[in-house]
């Protein structure tokens, strides 16, 4: 049924809208205000935001692979002069230092000993089988000792062998009989068999200053020195120039290796 207001204008109730039309009105106009305001943020802020990091991480990626490119041409030239080291260190342990052996074994003679002939040889086998060497040789000395009796000549026999080993730095080991003289000052003893050398040393055995292990001495045979013999033109003499008239001709041989050939990384 249709009601018709027939009062007038200024006597009639003001129409208002229901309140929860109301509310939803405002709730839908705050929601839009937010949702606007988060838009124009993420628009206006975060995207520019986003962008710049982006920039920057491309950024840092190509000089990372500019430094990854740099770094593996280094590790490049870093082998090929590793290989160079390693070559020349191998050249460096298989060269004989014969100036300085030459120079202990003239220092090993004494009195009324004459050495008249030297020589060496390369040896085949390694001188204790499973032990990593280098090169072995064998050097023969002939010479002779001046004495009134076969003991005196001994005894400076003797005593030309345990100066030789002081001389040469032979590893003095258990079965090694004791020198026969007190010993000189000399370098320090090498390190005990079985350690591990620390890097740019030497292996245990070796001697620091010839770079060079010896082993040993062996007199291979000594007699009555003939008097009157003569000595042979070419000899190689070393030591004492003046043969004694009286005494012992001997023979006598050390060996010795070189370094094993190093590894890489050593």
């Amino acid at each position: 049924m249709i009601e018709i207001n027939l009062l007038p204008q200024e006597m009639r109730q003001p129409e208002g809208t229901p309140l929860p039309r109301l509310l939803t009105i405002i709730g839908g106009v705050v929601l839009a205000v937010v949702g606007g305001l988060f838009g124009a943020q993420y628009y206006v802020v975060k995207i520019p935001q986003l962008r710049i990091m982006i920039a920057d991480k491309e950024r840092v990626k190509a000089q990372k692979g500019n430094v990854r490119e740099r770094v593996a041409k280094l590790q490049g030239e870093l082998t090929k002069i590793q290989e160079k080291v390693n070559s020349m260190q191998t050249l460096e342990d298989s060269r004989i230092r014969w100036a300085r052996v030459l120079d202990r074994i003239r220092k090993a003679v004494p009195e009324d000993c004459v050495l008249r002939r030297f020589s060496y040889r390369p040896e085949g086998a390694p001188a204790v089988a499973g032990v990593p060497t280098g090169k072995r040789y064998t050097i023969s000395l002939q010479g002779a000792t001046a004495g009134e009796t076969t003991q005196q000549c001994t005894e400076k026999l003797l005593k030309l062998k345990s100066q030789l080993m002081q001389q040469l730095d032979v590893p003095i080991t258990p079965e090694t009989p004791l020198p026969v003289v007190a010993p000189a000052p000399g370098p320090a003893a090498p390190p005990a068999a079985g350690a591990a050398p620390a890097p740019g040393q030497l292996p245990p055995g070796f001697s620091k200053w010839l770079g060079l292990k010896f082993e040993e001495p062996v007199i291979e045979s000594k007699s009555p020195l003939s008097t009157g013999v003569g000595r042979p033109a070419d000899a190689k003499l070393v030591g004492k120039l003046v043969a004694p008239a009286k005494g012992l001709d001997f023979s006598m041989t050390i060996s010795f290796s070189l370094r094993a050939p190093r590894q890489p990384g050593q």
